[in-house]
């Protein structure tokens, strides 16, 4: 399993880093704390928004 950092996880999503940092504080986004990092598991990601948003598939967004 490859962990993406949030820099690569906002990108992906076109989103802020600071809407995904805002998303992980509110518990709407699973991430893994690293010292002072965030770190990202793809898939989680994915099946976690796709719970929130249905079928529909956030712009920009893939699973490798």
């Amino acid at each position: 399993m490859q962990y993406a950092t949030t820099a690569e996880i906002a990108r992906e999503l076109r989103i802020g880093e600071k809407a995904i940092r805002r998303m992980v504080r509110d518990g709407r986004l699973p991430a893994l704390r690293l010292g002072r990092s965030l770190r990202f598991d793809r898939k989680e990601v994915l099946a976690c928004l796709s719970s929130v948003h249905g079928d529909r598939v956030v712009a920009g967004s893939r699973v490798r």
